[in-house]
Formats: structure tokens, C-alpha cells, sequence
């Protein structure tokens, strides 16, 4: 009896995860099928999956194609926006390996221009980057905006003109 128990909890353990994977996938394919009739709507282009040229991502240098491993980029659109080159997409990485792997996806905006600017990272600023900035003093604040250091991380190979480009105008 008590072994009749054991194998229905697992086999009802599969049969959930089974259909986790499956919504996973309608839903995924429901958000490219979106996508692929909002991209017209915006004057994007639908590019799909995988750039045909991988050139462009390479022109994306962003500390965060620098993250973790199987790099994907899906849902991939591309048009102008403000008289810029602009890339809309899915993208996804992978950070450890075997079962202490986690994916990680996020959309991302890409402006491309001729003008030059430092490379930086900015994103909400949470209680562990606060920790790690007190032994790595990597993160740019402003003393005259405290309210935007303390809610956001920003950090870049080279500070000053990060730091530059960020500061208020007088």
C-alpha cells in the first residue's frame, strides 16, 4: 500500500512538470506570434530567433552579453526609433552548470550609434549590490542625486566618464 503512495506522488510529480513545460511553450509561442504582428505595427522588422548577422550583436557590446554562457537571442526586431539603429529583443543566458544552473531572460532595447559613449550598467540597485559595493566601491554615486544612487547601480570600466555622463548639468 504504502509503495502504491510512492509511485503515484511521483508519477503525479511528472505529470506537473510535464505540463509546466508545455504551458512554458504556448506561452511562448502566443508572445512570438504577438511579436511578429506588433513588429509591422512599430515599422520594426520581425528577425526572429537568431541573427542571420552576428556582427550586429557583437556591435552591442554591453556588460551584459558578458554573463554566464549559452547565450541566446530570440524574438529578435529591428527598425529605427529617434533616428537610431534600434535591436528589441528576448535574450538569455545561463549562469553555472548541471543542477546549480539558472537561466536567466530578459528584454532588452539597443540603441546604435556613431556617437561614442563610455560603456555602463544600469539597473535597480538591491541589498546585495549594496554589500558587494562596500568591498568593491565599483558603484557611481552622486552625492547631489542620493535618491537615484541609492535606487540604482551604475557601473563602468571607466568611471570618470561614466560618472561624466551622468551628472547633472549646472
Amino acid at each position: 500500500m504504502h509503495g502504491n503512495f510512492n509511485n503515484y506522488l511521483i508519477i503525479g510529480i511528472f505529470v506537473v512538470v510535464i505540463i509546466f513545460i508545455v504551458i512554458s511553450q504556448i506561452q511562448a509561442k502566443r508572445r512570438t506570434k504577438a511579436l511578429i504582428s506588433l513588429a509591422p505595427a512599430i515599422g520594426f522588422t520581425f528577425e526572429g530567433d537568431d541573427w542571420s548577422d552576428p556582427s550586429r550583436a557583437l556591435r552591442l557590446q554591453m556588460p551584459l552579453f558578458d554573463r554566464g554562457h549559452s547565450q541566446k537571442f530570440r524574438n529578435v526586431m529591428a527598425g529605427q526609433f529617434g533616428g537610431f539603429d534600434t535591436s528589441l529583443f528576448d535574450y538569455w543566458y545561463t549562469t553555472g552548470g548541471g543542477k546549480s544552473s539558472h537561466t536567466w531572460t530578459q528584454t532588452v532595447v539597443a540603441f546604435t550609434q556613431d556617437l561614442w559613449l563610455p560603456v555602463f550598467a544600469l539597473c535597480p540597485e538591491g541589498i546585495l549590490d549594496r554589500v558587494a559595493d562596500a568591498f568593491t566601491h565599483k558603484d557611481i554615486d552622486f552625492e547631489s542625486n542620493p535618491g537615484f544612487s541609492h535606487r540604482y547601480l551604475l557601473r563602468g570600466p571607466e568611471g570618470d566618464k561614466v560618472r561624466e555622463l551622468f551628472a547633472p548639468r549646472c
